[in-house]
């Protein structure tokens, strides 16, 4: 490959990248993030998609929706059956 062709393949990807760059500081500022957190936020949001690929439909609906056992811990007949038991009425 000649540098000239070289030269035409880089020069629109480092405007493209500097383009970026100025996309993600003025992101940040409006977030009120320096460009390190909002780096760090954007990492840990790309984990997490990366992750939530890897589970089957059931699971995800789970992660969504919230899981089965914490609703079941949360079910108020348990406080309904605490309270009728310090009633003395079980």
């Amino acid at each position: 490959m000649a540098a000239s062709e070289l030269r035409a393949v880089i020069n629109p990807m480092l405007h493209l990248h500097r383009e970026l760059q100025e996309v993600r500081k003025a992101r940040a500022k409006q977030l009120g993030l320096n460009e390190e957190a909002l780096a760090f936020y954007e990492a840990v949001a790309g984990h997490l998609r990366q992750a939530v690929r890897g589970l089957g439909a059931n699971q995800r609906d789970n992660v969504l929706l919230g899981s089965p056992l914490d609703a079941a811990m949360a079910d108020p007949r348990w406080r309904a059956r605490e309270t009728l038991a310090r009633a003395g009425t079980s």
